[in-house]
């Protein structure tokens, strides 16, 4: 009974490795066209090079208190803008996730990211404003709720190719059709902080932790981001599987070593 019970053990180590392989990188890896943590700097994490360039913005501590893991923009048309830009719309939908705490100040109506084909934004400059979900030539989602200034929010804008639907903090908040859609597809340079296109909609705040896909991620996907602790703090998804398939090794080593022994 004993030289039995180890194999199972090496086979259940395996299975959950490959199961937590699977829900980690569902989010992290599919249909991930660009992704910005902002640690130092604004490169692009996916290695696909759509690395952002900045203009004015500075690194400042993001929402865990770490230093240099953030950027702020003071208001003023501080902005990082991305040439060449991703392709988000060629597959008929696209996501987008982001954290932003933004403070009084700004112009006109400030964009937190956009390139025509997405918009994401609040409306006003004052310290309690509605953020929206729009883009180039199409109408969007604007919350009901009204957000205050100098608290960090988790926004995500999830596109099905009919509906625009926004999440705040990981929770369903409300569905828009986009009738029209956008004229092309990537339209534009994608910017963080300010409008490229008008040169105008100045953001006053601070934006990190940004995601972009071209597929519509789930419900859970959204809520799985949402609640993903400081990435600094656990090791990355191939690390945990690659422990746990360790793991699953060392068990069967075992039971091979017992069995030459019996």
């Amino acid at each position: 009974m004993q030289k039995i019970s180890v194999f199972p053990n090496m086979m259940f180590s395996t299975i959950c490795a490959l199961s937590l392989m699977t829900c980690c990188v569902s989010a992290d890896i599919i249909g991930l066209v660009a992704r910005y943590d902002f640690n130092g700097s604004a490169n692009d994490l996916t290695g696909n090079g759509f690395n952002g360039t900045v203009a004015g913005a500075v690194l400042t501590t993001d929402r865990f208190g770490v230093p240099d893991s953030a950027y702020y923009f003071a208001g003023s048309g501080e902005h990082i803008s991305v040439t060449p830009s991703p392709d988000l719309y060629s597959t008929g939908t696209w996501s987008a996730t982001v954290w932003f705490s933004f403070q009084t100040g700004g112009w006109y109506n400030p964009r937190i990211l956009t390139n025509g084909t997405i918009d994401l934004g609040l409306t006003g400059t004052s310290d309690s404003r509605n953020v929206f979900a729009a883009g180039w030539n199409y109408y969007g989602y604007f919350s009901p709720q009204t957000l205050n200034a100098g608290t960090w929010y988790n926004l995500a804008a999830v596109c099905d190719g009919t509906y625009i639907s926004m999440y705040l903090d990981g929770a369903y908040v409300g569905t828009d059709s986009h009738a029209g859609g956008p004229p092309s597809a990537g339209f534009g340079t994608l910017g963080f902080g300010r409008n490229l296109h008008t040169g105008t909609d100045w953001y006053a705040g601070t934006i990190d932790d940004i995601r972009l896909y071209n597929r519509a991620i789930s419900a859970a996907e959204v809520s799985g981001i949402y609640n993903s602790p400081d990435p600094r703090a656990v090791p990355e998804p191939g690390t945990w599987a690659a422990a746990a398939l360790l793991a699953g090794g060392a068990a069967f080593v075992r039971w091979r070593r017992r069995q030459a022994t019996l």
